[in-house]
């Protein structure tokens, strides 16, 4: 059986540096990939298209107050 490979960290963990240091998370995505002419029989990102693959966050620096 093939190793299932997943991130559990919160996002605390993620990005708790960042806003430690004055960065805010200004941009949150989760994509989808498009559903490929594949069988349904073998997991593939083709197929399990309500999970996403990626999460893509975007950071910005706090204006000063």
């Amino acid at each position: 059986m093939e190793r299932q490979w997943q991130a559990s960290q919160r996002f605390e963990e993620l990005f708790g540096t960042f806003f430690r240091c004055g960065y805010v998370l200004d941009g949150l995505e989760e994509p989808t990939f498009k559903a490929k002419s594949e069988s349904n029989r073998h997991p593939s990102w083709g197929n399990l298209l309500g999970i996403p693959p990626v999460l893509v966050a975007r950071m910005r620096l706090a204006a000063p107050s």
